[in-house]
């Protein structure tokens, strides 16, 4: 979305999820989330599976269509399948909002050094409750939601905004960091580039 709805943070752009075929009524088994995988060996600084685990903070743009409760989860999929939910509350609704969560580090197990994802950041719309657990705790399941987590799928006129979503090691959440598209380009490549011959075009 190009409209300006985090205008006020700097974002001339915005991730839209727009409800076209509304789901009332959520089974226990249906999820949806929008999430981001981040790979074992960026993630090797933080510490984890060790004593000296590092917490890592979350911070974002938030505009939802409804006031109320919702989630943001950290999963480990790489071994023993550890999931952390936290919630937050939005305000008032259809209005942009910036959050700032900070999760404990985890100090069991060791995360893969390796290119498989380490780690999950997720932000469900829903969370039927088989996908559903406790608040504030590292707790073996795949889980993204808590019993408090609204259904924003719920009508064809819900539209939910994220934006300027970022990671970092710590309590202390800080500015978003705008990079050139240069460089963005340059990591994109590292898993898709084109080579053209350009002889037989």
């Amino acid at each position: 979305d190009s409209t300006g709805v985090f205008a006020a943070w700097g974002a001339t752009e915005a991730l839209k999820i727009d409800v076209t075929t509304a789901e009332a009524a959520i089974a226990s088994t249906e999820l949806m989330y929008i999430a981001q995988e981040i790979e074992g060996q960026d993630l090797q600084h933080l510490e984890w599976g060790t004593a000296g685990a590092q917490s890592v903070t979350v911070s974002f743009l938030f505009q939802s269509p409804k006031s109320g409760t919702t989630c943001v989860t950290l999963y480990e999929p790489a071994t023993t399948g550890t999931s952390h939910i936290k919630e937050f509350t939005v305000a008032v609704a259809d209005t942009p909002e910036r959050f700032t969560l900070t999760f404990p580090g985890l100090t069991s197990p060791v995360l893969p050094n390796t290119n498989v994802s380490g780690l999950r950041l997720a932000f469900p719309l829903v969370a039927g409750s088989n996908y559903q657990a406790t608040v504030d705790t590292w707790a073996v399941g795949q889980d993204y939601g808590t019993s408090n987590q609204q259904n924003l799928l719920d009508s064809t006129a819900n539209s939910v905004f994220i934006g300027q979503i970022k990671l970092e090691v710590g309590s202390t959440a800080t500015a978003f960091e705008h990079e050139s598209y240069g460089d963005t380009l340059a990591k994109c490549q590292r898993y898709f580039h084109r080579v053209v011959d350009e002889a037989v075009m």
